[in-house]
């Protein structure tokens, strides 16, 4: 008679699902802020090495991940990101645009003479 009746579940979560939520708890924006903060390095370096347009576009990649990132988990790396990012935007757009000017200023001068 005994061996009809099921033994009673236990209702807490297994070894595997408890290491797995200890793992998982509040790394879910890392990447992103991560990957920010790798942009934001790497488009100041295309500034100093002739590359701004890229690094701009890089830039701007860089923020939008920084923003989305301290959205969901405010850290320090989202927010070290997120500068160096708005830090390279500034630069190559600053390098972008002398350098059309300095094309221009060329153009204007070759028409001249």
């Amino acid at each position: 008679m005994e061996e009809d009746k099921k033994p009673e579940e236990n209702n807490e979560p297994k070894v595997e699902e408890k290491q797995a939520e200890v793992i998982n708890n509040g790394n879910d924006n890392n990447g992103m802020a991560v990957a920010s903060l790798i942009l934001g390095i790497i488009s100041i370096l295309f500034n100093f090495i002739g590359y701004s347009l890229i690094g701009l576009i890089l830039g701007i990649v860089g923020i939008i991940l920084a923003v989305n990132a301290k959205k969901k988990n405010p850290t320090s790396m989202a927010s070290a990101g997120l500068v160096l990012s708005i830090i390279g935007t500034a630069l190559c757009g600053v390098v972008f645009v002398a350098c059309i000017a300095c094309v221009g200023m060329i153009g204007l001068g070759a028409s001249l003479a």
